[in-house]
């Protein structure tokens, strides 16, 4: 017996406008080619910006080695110097240093040269009185036509002058002094007292040798200390060591006596120009 099938019944299809139809496809047509263009586009723009930052990459990559290098460079540049740069540095500065040197050993040049003249200008215009007590006795000999000899000596105790030289300051001077035909010993000199002049038989002139000593200054029966007789010459040695002062007085004394020998020559010279021109 066969099976029994049930009946079916079927719907009628909807009618369709074919005109309807294809303006429905050709609008997603256009849409899909929209789509596909835009996407083409968008990989397109992918691509191009890829291959943008690919190759900026590399020009920042060349960069960044050319900044490191110049930078390695100036690190090692601002640490160490070629022998070439620092004897030249050296050199610059040694001339620099000659140069100031020069200049300053000019200036101290024309500050001594001011300094001795304004000393010997006062040395020569002022004469201060030190409140000493002079008292000589002296001798002149004569030997021959050319030749004139000369013995001083201080008088400490002398009688006629009782009111001065018990109060006021004074010195034991003796002037000592060299024969001709002896050599220059001052031991000689000591036992024969005597000072010698002589023309000089070529370029004029006279000769003269002679020894002077001076003791320290006295008074009232007792000799000046060092700090005393300093303070007479100007010369303050109570800030001075004990063991300096006698050196420190010493060097003072032979500074003042050679500016007064200088003038005493100076005067000498002058006194003798007049008189020639007198004459």
């Amino acid at each position: 017996m066969s099976p029994q099938t049930k009946p079916t019944s079927t719907a009628p299809l909807p009618s369709v406008d074919p005109a309807a139809a294809q303006k429905a496809l050709d609008k997603k047509m256009k849409q899909r080619l929209y789509i596909r263009k835009m996407m083409r586009i968008y990989r397109d723009e992918h691509r191009q910006c890829r291959e943008y930052l690919i190759k900026r990459i590399d020009e920042l990559s060349v960069q960044l080695a050319e900044l490191v290098r110049r930078s390695s460079v100036r690190k090692e540049s601002s640490t160490m110097l070629s022998w070439r740069d620092v004897s030249h540095a050296i050199h610059e500065d040694l001339q620099a240093c000659a140069g100031d040197n020069q200049g300053l050993e000019s200036q101290v040049g024309a500050y001594r040269n001011l300094l001795g003249n304004m000393q010997r200008w006062v040395a020569s215009s002022i004469t201060p009185h030190t409140n000493e007590f002079m008292s000589f006795l002296g001798g002149e000999f004569h030997d021959g036509p050319d030749k004139v000899m000369f013995v001083i000596q201080q008088i400490v105790d002398d009688e006629t002058q009782t009111k001065h030289h018990h109060h006021h300051r004074q010195r034991n001077r003796k002037f000592w002094f060299v024969q001709p035909d002896l050599s220059s010993s001052l031991e000689q000199a000591h036992h024969d007292g005597r000072v010698e002049m002589r023309p000089q038989p070529v370029g004029g002139g006279t000769y003269i040798r002679y020894i002077a000593i001076c003791t320290q200054s006295l008074a009232q029966g007792r000799y000046f200390t060092l700090e005393e007789e300093a303070s007479v010459f100007g010369l303050d040695l109570s800030t001075c060591p004990d063991v300096d002062k006698e050196s420190r007085l010493t060097t003072h004394m032979t500074r003042i006596i050679w500016q007064k020998r200088w003038n005493c020559q100076k005067r000498a010279g002058d006194l003798l120009s007049q008189s020639i021109v007198a004459t």
